[in-house]
């Protein structure tokens, strides 16, 4: 993504407090316990084997990788902005709660660095109020009688969400 967007810097932001994923230290947790102790990490094809994101990254990448913290007002503050940055960088930041995400893209949006961004569910529900997105609200869906849903994962809370759908 760097690359392609000849950009210097990602911001990344894994955390979803909602569904009680959070990432201190650079560790994405869930359920307060280091992802690959979870069930994530007992899946039968493709156990999540480590918790520290920077080291994930590096297995894949050789772009140099930064934890920083949502959650540390000087952090947000002296963050990104690096006037003479040449080498790429992946940012990670860690952010518990979802007051810390709104903080943090609010942050990203007014310093003109959200155009190279990745992340989950969790700040995917901030950008709507951030860039002034707006639309209508469904109360109810229509399914059609006839629905067919595929997945492939056997981890108990894939399981857990096809159950419910």
């Amino acid at each position: 993504m760097l690359d392609a967007a000849k950009g210097i810097t990602l911001s990344f932001l894994p955390a979803f407090p909602k569904m009680k994923r959070w990432t201190r230290e650079g560790i994405h947790y869930i359920d307060g316990v280091p992802v690959n102790e979870s069930v994530f990490g007992r899946d039968p094809f493709e156990p999540v084997t480590c918790s520290y994101i920077p080291q994930i990254i590096k297995m894949q990448s050789q772009v140099k990788v930064t934890v920083k913290s949502a959650g540390k007002q000087n952090a947000i503050n002296n963050a990104i902005a690096k006037e003479n940055q040449t080498e790429a960088e992946i940012i990670i930041w860690d952010a518990e709660e979802d007051s810390e995400l709104e903080a943090l893209g609010t942050y990203l949006y007014e310093s003109g660095q959200m155009y190279l961004t990745a992340g989950c569910a969790g700040f995917a529900a901030v950008l709507p109020k951030l860039l002034g997105l707006t639309g209508e609200k469904r109360d109810n869906t229509k399914l059609m009688p006839k629905l067919l849903v595929i997945c492939g994962s056997v981890n108990p809370i894939t399981v857990e969400q096809i159950n419910f759908a």
